[in-house]
Order: structure tokens, then C-alpha cells, then sequence
């Protein structure tokens, strides 16, 4: 959850933490301990689809978070998360200058061959199969992320003239990045720096 309210969290297949399962992207209020007024989409990756959700819960200040993503069809799923003390780490943009190979991963399916490069200046350049994209990437103003913005070419692009923002995380040198388009259509990327 970031300083503006915005939430990204990615969730893995039961049993196995080391294969992301889908994500959730949404907003959500905070205030003296409580999470509120929160909705957005959850993007399964096996087999359900996208769903609209709505997001609450309590949280201690830069301790733990318990969240609750309540589903249209009823059901719920509430899960407790740890503070991470990297996030108070000052994001720099000479850590994702450079070039990073991975996979991006859509609702249409997984395009196991995307290039990104980032200048000095935070400018992507990028391509995958059948399709280029261009965008940016740059440090949030508070917290250890980074602002992303992909504007999607024509051809065989999952979403073909389309721009998609969202946030990028690293960790050594993996990336993350969980991105969003207008019609709420979700984009991950998963990339190592090479």
C-alpha cells in the first residue's frame, strides 16, 4: 500500500510462494488503524478471470496489516501481512537503468520474451513477441518503488495502442512490475537486470 492509498499485491499458488498465482490493484483509505472504502480488481492467473473486489481491514503503523478482499459472489479472503523495512529504502533511478529480460503476464496469457531497457533519464524502450512498447519508469515519491507508465504499440501487443501505469519493485536484480490500463485490464512483468 502506498502513500497515496493506492494497493498492489501480488499472491502465489497455495503451497508454492514461488509461482505468482494473480495480483490485486485497487485503493483503499487509512486512518488510526483501520482500512476503508476500498475496491478494486483482482487478476487470477488460474482460470478465474478478473474480479471486482472491495478491500478492509486494520493495520499498526509500519508493523503488520490484516486485509480482507471481499469477492461479488460472497466470498472472502483475509490475510495478514508483515511490514517490510526495505520500503523505507530510497529508490534510485541508476538501480533500474539498464536492461531487464522477462515475461509479461495478461489475462490473454504469457509472453515469455520481453526485453525492457531503461535509460539513465527513466525512458523505456521494449519489445516482446510481435510486439514494442515505450513508456517510463521513475522512484516514487515516498517509499521504495518505483512509478511506471507503458504505452503498448500496435500489433500483436496484448493491448494494442494502450497505456498501462502501475509500480515496479526490485529486489537485487529481479523486478516486478504490477501495472493497470484505463479499462482496468491488468499487466504484470517479472524481469531479471542483466
Amino acid at each position: 500500500m502506498l502513500d497515496d492509498g493506492r494497493v498492489y499485491s501480488l499472491y502465489s499458488v497455495a503451497g508454492n510462494s514461488s509461482i505468482i498465482a494473480g495480483g490485486v490493484i485497487g485503493t483503499v483509505t487509512s486512518s488510526n488503524g483501520t482500512l476503508s472504502n476500498g475496491s478494486g480488481y483482482d487478476y487470477n492467473l488460474e482460470g478465474q478471470g478478473v474480479n471486482s473486489v472491495t478491500l478492509s481491514g486494520t493495520y499498526a503503523a509500519k508493523a503488520s496489516a490484516t486485509t480482507s478482499i471481499q469477492y461479488s459472489n460472497g466470498s472472502k479472503v483475509t490475510f495478514t501481512g508483515k511490514y517490510d523495512a526495505s520500503y523505507d529504502t530510497t529508490p534510485t533511478q541508476a538501480t533500474v537503468t539498464g536492461t531487464f529480460k522477462g515475461e509479461s503476464v495478461t489475462t490473454y496469457g504469457t509472453d515469455p520474451s520481453v526485453t525492457m531497457t531503461a535509460d539513465a533519464n527513466g525512458a523505456i524502450t521494449g519489445t516482446g513477441t510481435g510486439c514494442s512498447f515505450t513508456g517510463s519508469i521513475k522512484p516514487h515519491a515516498s517509499g521504495n518503488v518505483y512509478d511506471v507508465t507503458i504505452n503498448f504499440g500496435t500489433g500483436a501487443c496484448a493491448y494494442p495502442n494502450t497505456s498501462a501505469t502501475g509500480v515496479a519493485v526490485t529486489d537485487g536484480t529481479a523486478m516486478r512490475a504490477e501495472l493497470q490500463t484505463p479499462s482496468k485490464a491488468g499487466v504484470l512483468f517479472l524481469g531479471t537486470k542483466q
